[in-house]
């Protein structure tokens, strides 16, 4: 989105009006407006065109999470660049998310992939009870946990008697040339989730072992 660009324009009577005017993305190797007018000031033609922007992406399929999450980076940003003079006031002020209305287009949405009964089978034979990977995968199974989240665990996370699993932490990775440091690192996280039958025994049989 480009700067919204308020202009005078007079209607067939005469009458004075304020039009907003604000490029969108370009589309085919064209330039794509957005323009509207017959607002009585040039302060609600800016107000508008802005709330345009924002009531644009809901409409074109954008999710409600989405456009929350870019309404609020605007806003930040906004109000980053106030508190250091760098503008007046905030053009993002008074932004609405149309949540209560139909939008243009249906919600984008990825279809999510699940793993079928008879693979789940079949990574249960390569990695069988017994073996390293069996516990750390029967938790992620059973619960849905991330990777990370499931060798970022320790026995403080586990309560046996309410059979929950509380995610403090997880593992994370670190890209790039391998140093002299440690490539591991724990991050905060925090999370809850009930864990079945099978999954309590099997982390049981595991402290028993210890």
């Amino acid at each position: 989105m480009s700067e919204v660009i308020v202009r005078e324009r007079y209607l067939k009577n005469g009458k004075k009006v304020y039009e907003y005017c604000f490029e969108l993305a370009h589309e085919g190797g064209k330039r794509r407006r957005r323009t509207k007018s017959g607002f009585a000031t040039k302060h609600e033609a800016r107000a508008a065109g802005r709330q345009a922007f924002i009531t644009d992406l809901y409409n074109y399929g954008f999710s409600v999470n989405t456009v929350t999450s870019i309404k609020g980076l605007l806003t930040k940003s906004f109000n980053f660049a106030v508190d250091r003079n760098y503008i007046p006031a905030s053009p993002a002020v008074n932004l609405v998310i149309p949540k209560n209305k139909q939008p243009d287009k249906p919600t984008r949405f990825k279809q999510h992939i699940f793993l079928e009964k008879d693979q789940v089978d079949k990574i249960f034979e390569r990695f069988p009870k017994g073996t390293s990977s069996f516990i750390p995968l029967k938790i992620a199974y059973h619960t849905g946990m991330r990777p990370g989240e499931v060798f970022g665990l320790i026995w403080d996370d586990i309560d046996f008697v309410n059979k929950t699993i509380t995610v403090n932490r997880q593992v994370q990775w670190y890209a790039g040339k391998r140093t002299e440091e440690k490539k591991r690192g724990l991050m905060e996280h925090r999370s809850q989730m009930d864990i079945g039958i099978s999954v309590s025994q099997s982390i049981n049989h595991i402290e028993r072992l210890i």
